[in-house]
């Protein structure tokens, strides 16, 4: 399942590498909480940084929440 961090990072065109320059995160870091094998404290400052990288202007946790992924037409 995917999270809204990465929804938003790719609606906005952002690599993985652009937003954790951005958000002076580790890139590898980044990779960690979008796959979910990392999770940062939601009051934690790696998620405001993520958040005012992306303009996110609800509370920065919102950025680990689920999102519904988009079903794709089958091709027959």
């Amino acid at each position: 399942m995917t999270i809204l961090l990465t929804r938003l990072r790719e609606q906005i065109g952002f690599t993985k590498m652009e937003l954790s320059r951005r958000a002076n995160v580790h890139p590898s870091r980044v990779t960690a909480i979008e796959l979910q094998r990392a999770v940062p404290r939601s009051d934690g400052i790696e998620l405001i940084r993520l958040a005012r990288a992306l303009r996110f202007t609800r509370p920065p946790a919102d950025l680990l929440k689920p999102v519904e992924e988009p079903v794709e037409a089958n091709r027959t």
